[in-house]
């Protein structure tokens, strides 16, 4: 429809109208009143040469959407899922919930032609395959996985944080046995130089006193 039908046979590149993706997000979680997502985001593996960027207008009916100033319908959608959320939440069951908040919406001028007219497809689209079971399910699959996934991050941290500490604690005690013995094994490799030269007055002030005792290191060349 938008191209010349001898425009295949061309060589000149046949331009396209350009595309522009929208999705409409109602779901319960509090999301931006307009965001983007990839379809990228969705890829098990990153680095694809296929990208599709779609904009999403949160149209919850307190999101307070931009499209509401220039959509009666839109609005009208809003206000209805709106209705039976709060239906729901006072403890009807769903299909009751759609059916009340269709009259509801014929009484109170939201979308009424329109329900009048198609109240009973509507009623039918919005219970489509719907498996409370199956949705409770979901739920507590995305619930326990989340967990799983905040548990694993925590005790991965933890894991790392007491690996550090041990390291730490075991380079701490090495580097201060080492130290120990390095010490020891100059000081006795200055006793015995000393003795056996017969400096026993220097040998005494190296025991007894630590600033004579490096002195005497760096005099007789003991690393």
């Amino acid at each position: 429809k938008h191209t010349d039908p001898k425009a295949p046979y061309r060589k000149k590149r046949i331009l396209l109208p350009t595309p522009e993706f929208y999705l409409f997000y109602n779901g319960r979680d509090k999301m931006p009143e307009r965001f983007e997502i990839r379809l990228s985001d969705s890829f098990q593996v990153p680095g694809c040469s296929l990208e599709l960027l779609v904009t999403v207008f949160n149209v919850n009916y307190d999101a307070g959407c931009e499209i509401f100033q220039r959509s009666v319908a839109m609005t009208g959608y809003s206000r209805f899922v709106a209705k039976i959320r709060e239906l729901e939440t006072q403890g009807m069951s769903r299909d009751n919930a759609i059916q009340t908040a269709i009259e509801w919406c014929i009484r109170h001028d939201v979308l009424t032609e329109y329900m009048k007219k198609h109240g009973r497809w509507v009623k039918e689209m919005f219970t489509f395959e719907y498996d409370a079971e199956l949705a409770k399910a979901a739920a507590r699959d995305d619930g326990y996985e989340e967990g799983l996934a905040e548990g694993e991050a925590r005790g991965e941290a933890r894991g790392r944080a007491e690996g550090e500490a041990r390291g730490e604690a075991r380079g701490e005690a090495r580097g201060r046995a080492e130290g120990e013995a390095r010490g020891e094994s100059r000081l006795s490799r200055l006793m015995s130089l000393l003795l056996r030269s017969g400096k026993n007055d220097e040998a005494t002030a190296a025991v007894e006193n630590a600033e004579m005792r490096k002195k005497l290191y760096e005099k007789y060349g003991i690393a």
